[in-house]
C-alpha cells in the first residue's frame, strides 16, 4: 500500500500535469524554485514571487480550486485500478524518459514492472499491415534478442501488425514487455488485444501519459509514440510504408539521441519503403537482425558470452518468405478483403467494437494506404 505521504506527492503532481500549456520542463523549474510540488498550490504567493511573467492562464489554472477536485478523483480512480503514477521528479521515473525534449510530467503504470534501470529498453515498431516478412522477422529478432540479450526489455505500442506481434514474440520468449498507450489505463485500445495485454501485466506493464478517463484519440497516437521512443535506447522498424505511423517513432527517436535501425525488404513492396526512406537518408542503420544491433550499441560482449555470434541474424530464417498481407492480423482488413465493400458502421457491428475504435482504425489504414474510401462511407482494400 502507498505511503499517505507519497499519495499527497502524487495528487499535486497529477494536478500539476493537468495545467494546460505547462510542459515538464517549466513545470521542474516551478517546483525546484518553490520548494515542492505541493508548496505549488499552498503557497501561490511564491510563484508570483519566483516567476512574475508567469502566463496567467497558467497561474489561474493553478490557484483554481476544480483541479486539485480533478486530481482527488484521478488518484481514486488509480487506487481502484491498482495504477501507478509516477512524478518527473520521482526517483522510480524512468530516467531515459527524462531526457527527451517532452517528457509527460507524470507517466502511469500498470502491472509488475518496475525495472527501469536495470534493463535495456528497446523499442520494435512497425506497420499495422504486416506483411508474413514483418512477422517472421519480428519473431526471430525477439528470439535472437532473447538469447543474447536476456536483460532486454521490449517496447511497442500494441497495436495491430508489427506492435502486437513483438509483445506476444516477447511473452513467448519470457522477456518482459511495454505497451504505451495512446488513452488511460482504465481502458484498453485495441479491444481485442485485452488476452495479449492481460498478460503483459505479470511479465510487463502498460505505460500512458494519460490519466484515467482519456479515450483514445487521433492525436495521442503520434504523441505516444515519442514515449515508445524515449523509454528505449534504440528503435528498430521492422515495416513500415511511406506514411507509417512508425516513422514518427523513429523521428522521435532521433531526436532524442537514440539509435534507429531499419530492416530492408523487396525494393517493390510498399511496405518497406518506409524502412528504405529511412536507411537512404541515412536515419536509420540498416539492419540484417540481433547481432548488427548489439554490435551498433557497443553490446558484442553479449554475443560472445552467447555463443550466437553466427546464429544471430533474424534474416536468414525468413528471408525465404513471400511478402504478402496478412489479413487476419487486422480483423478490418481480413472483412474487406472477404466482402469487398463495407461501412464503419458494418465493421463496428460484425466486429463488436465501438463505431469510435473502427473510425480511427479506418484512417490509420487507409493513411498507410491499405484501404480507400469509397462514395457513400464505404470503404475496400486498396
Amino acid at each position: 500500500m502507498p505511503h499517505a505521504q507519497d499519495d499527497t506527492q502524487h495528487l499535486y503532481a497529477i494536478a500539476l500535469s493537468l495545467v494546460k500549456y505547462l510542459g515538464a520542463q517549466p513545470a521542474t523549474e516551478l517546483v525546484e524554485a518553490i520548494g515542492g510540488v505541493r508548496e505549488v498550490f499552498t503557497q501561490p504567493e511564491l510563484i508570483h514571487q519566483h516567476f512574475p511573467r508567469l502566463s496567467r492562464r497558467i497561474s489561474a489554472q493553478l490557484t483554481a480550486p476544480s483541479l486539485l477536485e480533478e486530481a482527488q478523483q484521478i488518484l481514486e480512480e488509480c487506487r481502484c485500478r491498482e495504477i501507478r503514477p509516477l512524478f518527473f521528479l520521482d526517483e522510480a521515473y524512468p530516467s531515459a524518459l527524462k531526457e527527451i525534449p517532452s517528457p509527460p510530467i507524470v507517466l502511469y503504470t500498470k502491472g509488475s514492472y518496475t525495472d527501469w534501470e536495470g534493463r535495456e529498453h528497446l523499442s520494435i515498431v512497425g506497420t499495422r499491415g504486416m506483411t508474413d516478412y514483418g512477422r517472421g522477422i519480428t519473431k526471430a529478432l525477439v528470439h535472437d534478442l532473447a538469447e543474447c540479450l536476456p536483460t532486454a526489455t521490449i517496447v511497442s505500442g500494441l497495436a495491430y501488425g508489427v506492435d502486437i506481434e513483438a509483445h506476444e514474440a516477447a511473452l513467448e520468449e519470457g522477456l518482459p514487455t511495454l505497451a504505451v498507450l495512446a488513452h488511460g489505463l482504465d481502458t484498453l485500445y485495441p479491444s481485442l488485444h485485452r488476452r495479449v495485454a492481460e498478460r503483459m501485466l505479470d511479465q510487463g506493464a502498460w505505460v500512458s501519459e494519460y490519466p484515467p478517463g482519456v479515450k483514445p484519440h487521433r492525436g495521442a497516437f503520434v504523441a505516444r509514440n515519442r514515449i515508445i521512443a524515449g523509454l528505449s535506447v534504440a528503435t528498430i522498424v521492422v515495416e513500415a510504408g511511406e506514411r507509417s505511423g512508425s516513422l514518427s517513432t523513429a523521428r522521435y527517436a532521433l531526436e532524442s539521441s537514440r539509435e534507429v535501425f531499419a530492416f530492408p525488404g523487396r525494393l517493390t513492396d510498399p511496405m518497406s519503403r518506409g524502412c528504405h526512406q529511412l536507411i537512404e537518408e541515412q536515419r536509420a542503420h540498416l539492419c540484417l537482425g540481433a547481432r548488427h544491433i548489439l554490435e551498433e550499441l557497443g553490446w558484442s560482449s553479449h554475443i560472445d558470452q552467447t555463443g550466437t555470434a553466427e546464429g544471430s541474424s533474424a534474416t536468414p530464417s525468413v528471408a525465404k518468405l513471400p511478402s504478402t498481407k496478412v489479413f487476419p492480423q487486422h480483423p478490418l482488413l481480413t472483412l474487406l478483403s472477404e466482402q469487398g465493400s463495407l461501412s464503419a458502421d458494418e465493421l463496428a457491428r460484425l466486429t463488436g467494437q465501438g463505431i469510435q475504435e473502427v473510425s480511427s482504425e479506418l484512417f490509420d489504414l487507409e493513411l498507410e494506404g491499405w484501404i480507400i474510401a469509397q462514395a457513400g462511407g464505404r470503404y475496400t482494400l486498396a
